[in-house]
């Protein structure tokens, strides 16, 4: 089979789509996930994060070699990723920007060559490819290029980071174009942004160069798709009771 980053014929690994670590704060005492997406009404219990054949060991050993472990290393633990959101928004700096960026698009590139039904909503076209090899090259490009914004999910009465959530992507739009994609992991909402002519509205707000991060507070009841998941699970629970 091809691996997907390289394009060798090797033999595949059992993929993550999103890395192991940003499933660990969602599982039980027993290992397993309650599945909640906005794809699907229905809940259905995981054993372990949404794996998939798609790289080679080599690329699979790349991407975590090279980008997961600086993630993981930095975000959580040196504690750089904000756990309370007492203001609208903290600047957090210091970050690598080719490592901490390229991380980030490899999680959008990965969703976008899944086949899996939870990630059908990232359809990338001509962008996989470019991903593809800017992943491979270590090439992040300028901050409007798959320009990155992030809020920091909190709870409205106590501004805590809610870091039990991890979602299906789904489509973002501005002035009802579609600009990019929408991802949910470590308490935070990751945008992606595809179209680089949007992405220059927002280009203050962008992960900078200089490896400057700019976080918004989103509390949690202001993002429709979680409260229309909440609504979904909800609902579902009464169904099961009847």
């Amino acid at each position: 089979m091809t691996c997907k980053l390289c394009r060798g014929n090797k033999g595949l690994c059992d993929s993550h789509v999103l890395p192991e670590f940003v499933w660990k704060p969602i599982y039980d005492q027993k290992h397993r996930i309650e599945e909640v997406t906005s794809l699907h009404k229905q809940m259905r219990i995981l054993q372990k994060g949404l794996r998939e054949r798609l790289l080679c060991p080599d690329c699979e050993q790349y991407l975590n070699d090279n980008y997961e472990k600086y993630f993981v290393d930095v975000w959580y633990e040196k504690g750089l990723a904000p756990t309370n959101m007492a203001q609208d928004c903290v600047c957090v700096s210091g970050l690598d920007y080719a490592r901490f960026k390229l991380f980030n698009l490899s999680i959008l590139w990965r969703a976008g060559v899944s086949t899996l039904e939870q990630f059908k909503e990232v359809s990338l076209g001509k962008h996989e490819e470019i991903l593809r090899s800017m992943i491979q090259n270590r090439d992040p490009g300028p901050e409007h290029q798959y320009g990155i914004l992030a809020y920091a999910l909190t709870s409205p009465q106590t501004g805590e980071v809610c870091q039990e959530i991890v979602t299906a992507p789904t489509r973002t739009y501005f002035q009802d174009s579609h600009v990019g994609y929408d991802f949910i992991f470590g308490g935070f909402l990751w945008r992606y942004l595809v179209n680089q002519e949007t992405a220059r509205y927002f280009l203050r707000l962008l992960f900078k160069p200089s490896g400057k991060l700019l976080i918004i507070r989103l509390n949690i009841d202001e993002y429709k798709p979680i409260m229309s998941m909440m609504k979904n699970r909800i609902n579902k629970g009464w169904e099961e009771e009847e």
